[in-house]
């Protein structure tokens, strides 16, 4: 049985893909970085979009192989807030 070679993360590269300031600089960033994720334009982001987004766009590959935690993480921010939406959808 072949044993899976461990990777680490680069937390700190990871860390500065994410902009996470108060500014106005930082809330752009952020507005890119989530129209690069939405790859249909519809303006919220599916679990699917946001795996492929870990990968291509954030070029996280590391985390990409963690597919639970991406899930879990998903689904705690999908329910974290009540959404607005008249059809029910987040």
């Amino acid at each position: 049985m072949k044993s899976k070679k461990k990777t680490e993360v680069d937390w700190p590269a990871l860390s500065a893909k994410l902009p996470t300031g108060k500014s106005a600089e930082a809330k752009a960033k952020r507005q890119k970085l989530f129209s690069a994720i939405d790859g249909n334009g519809n303006g919220y982001l599916s679990l699917a979009e946001v795996d492929n987004g870990v990968r291509d766009v954030l070029k996280c590959h590391e985390i990409f192989e963690a597919k639970p935690a991406i899930n879990r993480a998903f689904h705690a921010a999908k329910n974290a807030v009540p959404t607005q939406r008249k059809d029910g959808k987040i």
